[in-house]
């Protein structure tokens, strides 16, 4: 399927966030290779295993071709949810050993210990409330079972800090480009939606009797510009709130002047509080998961790309790990879950 065919049937959102397969030859066939890599770190072969934030569903598919019983797919994004079924639905022969469902990764709808291995790909970077969902997934992981984490986002890798916080500013500040948004986006800044939710919320209130309005304004007069000000003022003084944090925050500048709530993240989705590319010390995040119940570890990188003298530079940054954590955007944690 070429690629504008791809985008009619699919969506340009799905196609432009797995474009290599489109313009790299070869490209699929790096993807089989990390994908038999993490079969074979998490045993994969006779077990169900749980894809958590599975997306369109490419890495659950393949896990079925590698001898997993049964792989269940779970994404909060609805989009991305119906894309899978309807790339399932055109699997011929159909694939019957991959389901999913629409579900949120803080608050699953599965049973205790149900799972013997957890797959997290590009997840934990988005999260709203990370210790929430790693009791989550701790809670349904089988103990003795095994979970990897991988994702792009490692905070010691000092090639791709740079791009991470143009992603970040972007965000707030200039907004997701066209062609990188979803059906769920709006092509609005984080500022935007602050300012347009605070501008909601203050619609019918007086501002000109709250004593912190003259303190983040000064010599406030009441009238239009004035107000506008004000909503300018408040948006930015809020950034990383999101939802009723935001609404308490606005409160808290309008009685006193000043904020009290501390913002976990300051790029973070004013609606859904996801997070922007968050980025996380891997160390910190194994060390995380022993606070869970699960006792991991930064393991060693695994290269395959289609030029050979990079896979060979890549052998090379195996064997210095885990040095070599400081030059990569990706990590990968394995765990296994305490008997006890």
């Amino acid at each position: 399927m070429s690629r504008k065919e791809a985008s009619r049937v699919f969506s340009p959102y799905f196609v432009k966030y797995h474009s290599r397969l489109y313009r790299e030859k070869g490209y699929l066939k790096c993807i089989l290779n990390f994908v038999g890599w993490w079969s074979e770190l998490l045993d994969v072969e006779g077990k169900d295993i749980l894809d958590v934030g599975c997306g369109f569903g490419v890495y659950s598919l393949f896990f079925s071709f590698f001898g997993a019983k049964h792989v269940y797919g779970a994404d909060h994004n609805q989009e991305k949810h119906d894309l899978f079924m309807k790339i399932l639905s055109m699997m011929e022969p159909p694939i019957k050993n991959v389901s999913l469902s629409l579900q949120d990764g803080h608050k699953l709808r599965f049973s205790d210990g149900r799972f013997p291995i957890i797959f997290i790909k590009d997840v934990i970077s988005h999260v709203r409330e990370l210790d929430q969902f790693l009791d989550e997934v701790s809670r349904i992981l089988k103990p003795g079972g095994r979970i990897l984490i991988t994702d792009e986002n490692n905070a010691l890798d000092i090639f791709g800090r740079k791009a991470r916080r143009q992603i970040w500013l972007s965000a707030e500040e200039r907004g997701v480009k066209k062609e990188d948004l979803r059906a769920i986006d709006q092509p609005k800044t984080f500022y935007e939606m602050r300012r347009e939710d605070i501008s909601g919320y203050l619609a019918e209130r007086d501002l000109s009797s709250l004593p912190g309005v003259k303190k983040i304004v000064p010599g406030y007069r009441g009238d239009k510009k004035d107000h506008e000000i004000v909503l300018d003022r408040l948006a930015r003084l809020t950034q990383g709130l999101y939802g009723d944090q935001l609404i308490e925050g606005t409160d808290q500048i309008l009685e006193t002047g000043e904020l009290r709530i501390e913002p976990v993240f300051l790029y973070r989705h004013p609606r859904s509080g996801d997070f922007s590319e968050r980025e996380f010390n891997p160390f910190w995040v194994a060390r995380e998961l022993g606070k869970h119940n699960i006792q991991a570890k930064v393991i060693r990188p695994f290269y395959s790309t289609q030029k050979p003298i990079l896979n060979t530079i890549g052998r090379m940054i195996r064997v210095t790990h885990p040095l070599s954590i400081i030059v990569q955007p990706n990590f990968y944690i394995l765990g296994t879950k305490k008997l006890s």
